[in-house]
């Protein structure tokens, strides 16, 4: 089981998650594929994929439009995702801790610091909306709102594992219902004639539009596998495919409901606010249920945040360990930043996620691509796990190769990115669409089989003879 006693300590303390970037064993796994399911439907149902959906209207797009890149996005974004999730069973390993075996023990505080940003942003983009929620129904200071809500994301990340799956699987059915009713209520009564049909469609925007929907599914790739360490390793294919249809279903379904509310109103400061209305006279406990909704995912923003700062601290020290009172601690910091990032921008919300989205997405593709193209092509799942926890391992200490690669591909995407701050000459000529996490997905693969091939002793060969996790 994850969650064991202590001598001596409280109740309270002894129901924490012990574990953080440490290995799972087989004699504590426990809970079955299905809780993916809920896992992932429930996390993304919830405002943040409604307001990831207006984002194509904000462009410039019909609905239709927007609809059809959505759906693309997603069946795309999430490949990636589920692919990530299924490594969880067969390693017992956080999602970030396995690229110590592709950068080398040390090399691998690269990628981890990279998604210590993602954790950070993300933590503050769901804290200002979960904030916003509150502000349209009773007023008040969103800034003070914002700090309110970051408790209770805090005290569940905290508990961890267990607890969050568990509120994930009650607030899943929760949701199916206010999003059903709204999705009703939304065709029935709200849409007006025409509606549906304004704007108009561009290749560029069509093609951003795509990006920032697949950036949504691949930003959970570095955590993915993080729920899914305590399953048994007999659970791999069911998790793969629960994963994919829960993210894939709940996505298109909820981003296209938010994209036919913002088709309503276009130039609407918040969509909550367009939630309040729609609702009428339950307009204002629809939004105060979607603020609360945030809960759960911002949970994970929290947790993922903790275990990548115990990944790196462990990194920087091997005698770091995983305990209750430091998980508790770094928790606590890693709300605190998350919350003074959103107080510092939330007042440009729009601006800051449609940019955020699409700079996260090629900083992640390399690394994403890199880590099961090993994985599931080099090693086929084949790991040592004292590996990953030893500095002086088979791993080595950085990968020289593997870090260029990952820069390499990283230039390769530039000319291709599509930015508030920058248009590369290809984006350009694709009437400002942008392509470069297609471009950086393609290229690296290729990349990073080449530079295996010129160690010498590929990856595959290093396995010979191992079994699934061999050498506890």
């Amino acid at each position: 089981m994850s969650v064991k006693s202590d001598t001596g300590t409280a109740g309270a303390l002894s129901s924490i998650e012990e574990r953080s970037f440490d290995h799972v064993p087989e004699d504590e796994r426990h809970g079955q594929p299905r809780q993916v399911f809920y896992m992932w439907f429930g996390i993304s149902a919830t405002i943040f994929s409604l307001v990831t959906g207006f984002v194509g209207i904000t462009l410039g797009l019909s609905f239709w439009w927007t609809l059809l890149s959505i759906v693309i996005g997603n069946l795309l974004g999430a490949l990636f995702m589920a692919f990530h999730a299924a490594q969880g069973p067969q390693l017992g390993l956080p999602q970030m801790i396995q690229s110590r075996a592709q950068f080398g023990y040390y090399g691998a505080i690269l990628p981890l610091a990279i998604t210590w940003v993602m954790y950070i942003a993300f933590l503050a983009v769901d804290i200002v909306l979960a904030g916003q929620g509150f502000q349209v129904v009773f007023g008040w200071s969103l800034n003070g709102w914002m700090i309110i809500l970051t408790i209770p994301m805090l005290l569940l990340a905290i508990y961890g594992y267990d607890f969050i799956n568990r509120y994930n699987k009650y607030q899943t059915w929760l949701f199916i219902a206010i999003f059903l009713g709204l999705t009703v209520y939304m065709f029935v009564h709200g849409v007006p004639h025409g509606g549906l049909s304004a704007g108009s469609f561009t290749f560029g925007n069509f093609l951003l539009s795509m990006s920032i929907v697949a950036a949504y599914q691949i930003t959970y790739a570095p955590y993915v596998s993080d729920y899914t360490r305590y399953l048994p390793r007999s659970a791999v294919k069911k998790v793969f495919w629960r994963t994919y249809l829960a993210t894939t279903i709940s996505c298109i379904w909820l981003m296209g409901l938010g994209a036919a509310i913002g088709a309503l109103a276009p130039k609407s400061p918040s969509m909550l606010l367009e939630i309040k209305h729609l609702g009428g006279p339950v307009g204002g406990v629809l939004a105060i249920l979607m603020a609360i909704g945030l809960i759960a995912p911002n949970s994970t923003n929290v947790y993922g945040g903790m275990m990548t700062t115990m990944s790196i601290a462990n990194n920087v020290s091997d005698q770091v360990r995983s305990t209750r009172r430091l998980r508790i601690v770094v928790c606590f910091v890693i709300a605190v930043l998350g919350a003074l990032v959103a107080t510092a921008g939330a007042g440009a919300f729009m601006t800051n996620l449609e940019n955020y989205l699409t700079v996260i997405l090629y900083i992640l593709i390399p690394w994403s691509v890199i880590n099961l193209t090993d994985y599931y092509y080099l090693r086929h799942g084949n790991y040592r796990t004292a590996d990953f926890y030893a500095k002086n391992g088979g791993f080595g200490k950085v990968n020289v190769r593997t870090m260029i690669v990952y820069l390499i591909a990283f230039a390769i995407e530039v000319p291709f990115m599509n930015t508030l701050v920058y248009e590369g000459p290809a984006a350009k000529a694709l009437g400002s669409g942008d392509i470069a996490w297609i471009v950086g997905a393609v290229v690296t693969v290729p990349l990073y089989l080449l530079a295996v091939r010129g160690r010498g002793a590929s990856a595959r060969g290093a396995q010979e003879g191992l079994t699934p996790n061999a050498g506890r």
